[in-house]
């Protein structure tokens, strides 16, 4: 291919849940966290490690539109934390957004 059809091509456009993925977010230990996504998407749900999160009183998933959603958890702890992934259908398919939950250790208190 000539260089000059080479400059023409535009580069495939990143989903903005493909552009979040990959962040990690830093918790203490038994503290509520919550992780938002941005990006057009239906029928958008939660996993961690793979599973279907339910939506209960400790994980509350919530979409406003159909570019704004949220998971709430309760309590963060070792036992949970990991890897969350919001994904959603688009009329390209489906995309996802993996989300790093990290529980931080306890800073020791010098005295």
């Amino acid at each position: 291919m000539p260089a000059e059809e080479e400059m023409d091509m535009d580069p495939p456009e990143v989903h903005p849940f493909e552009a979040q993925s990959g962040s990690t977010i830093e918790v203490e230990n038994s503290q509520p966290v919550i992780i938002e996504i941005i990006g057009d998407a239906k029928r958008v749900r939660w996993l961690y490690e793979g599973a279907s999160l339910p939506n209960n009183d400790f994980y509350r998933q919530t979409t406003e539109g159909e570019e704004f959603h949220s998971l709430f958890i309760a309590e963060v702890t070792r036992q949970n934390q990991g890897c969350y992934t919001c994904e959603g259908t688009t009329e390209s398919g489906v995309v996802n957004c993996d989300i790093f939950i990290k529980v931080r250790e306890p800073q020791s208190q010098l005295v």
